[in-house]
């Protein structure tokens, strides 16, 4: 049986036949390493960020732990592959810690 998903270089990738509608789970958890540090994760398909696939966090205080979630769909046909982004919104220049990362793809 053709495994349907595989994972390498940070990527999911649908190896499947047919077209399907994937349905994404993403969720950081993260500490923001500033006050006022304002951060998005982003689903990217093939390289390009999905425009329904974003979700934005603003921790109130330094070192503050948070968590953001998407759950969105995406089609999917054989070699299209999904990544996570994770970036800060404002002049923040200061490095993010992900402490946990969790990202699923189902059809």
């Amino acid at each position: 049986t053709q495994q349907r998903f595989t994972a390498s270089s940070n990527r999911l990738t649908y190896n499947g036949k047919e077209s399907i509608t994937g349905k994404i789970l993403a969720i950081a958890g993260a500490k923001s390493p500033s006050l006022n540090g304002e951060f998005t994760i982003a689903i990217a398909k093939n390289g390009t960020v999905v425009s329904t696939s974003t979700g934005s966090m603003a921790p109130s205080a330094n070192n503050q732990s948070f968590q953001i979630i998407i759950s969105t769909e995406v089609d999917l046909v054989t070699n299209d592959y999904l990544e996570v982004f994770i970036k800060t919104n404002n002049s923040n220049t200061n490095t993010i810690t992900i402490e946990e990362l969790q990202f699923r793809l189902t059809d």
